[in-house]
């Protein structure tokens, strides 16, 4: 195929996956899928868990991450996204997805009340993440990771929730 020719199609192939995420884009009505999603996560659950150590609340927090992604991969399917996008859309296409996760984290994280070591402000998209660690040794050399705010020893590897579409740490 002539390079000529190959660079055509590349460009068509953006076009037309462009106009798709465009048209994706309007079928996302993002103040009804905020306002319809019910929380499975109240602040009973959360006061009912140790607050002594971040683990018994990190498994509700990334239970309802998951919940949350279930939720608007649905809408994100009949929104009918480009599969396989181009580098480009897909760049955007990972905008909105951040952009969505992050206004229902606000919306369901924001109301409750949080052990510290949880954080709704460090991501710029709005997602709850674990707290800011630092990087230190202890009395014996030994690397760990310290909870800015809770001051909370976290062990050798700074702590983070796991993907909740792939249930693997991210």
């Amino acid at each position: 195929m002539a390079p000529g020719r190959a660079m055509r199609l590349r460009a068509e192939k953006l076009k037309k996956q462009q106009a798709r995420f465009e048209g994706a884009l309007k079928h996302l009505n993002l103040d009804r899928i905020v306002g319809d999603y019910q929380p499975g996560l109240t602040q009973e659950l959360l006061d009912a868990k140790d607050w002594k150590t971040p683990w018994p609340t990190a498994e509700l927090i990334e239970q309802e991450r998951t919940r949350i992604a279930r939720y608007l991969e649905e809408h994100w399917r009949q929104a009918d996204f480009p599969e396989q996008p181009v580098f480009l859309v897909r760049v955007g296409m990972e905008k909105v997805w951040g952009g969505l996760q992050g206004r229902l984290h606000q919306s369901v994280f924001g109301r409750l009340d949080l052990p510290p070591f949880f954080d709704l402000k460090r991501d710029p998209n709005g997602l709850i993440l674990f707290e800011m660690t630092r990087h230190d040794t202890d009395h014996y050399g030994n690397e760990e990771w310290i909870g800015v705010n809770s001051r909370w020893i976290y062990g050798r590897n700074p702590p983070q929730l796991r993907d909740p579409l792939s249930g693997a740490a991210t």
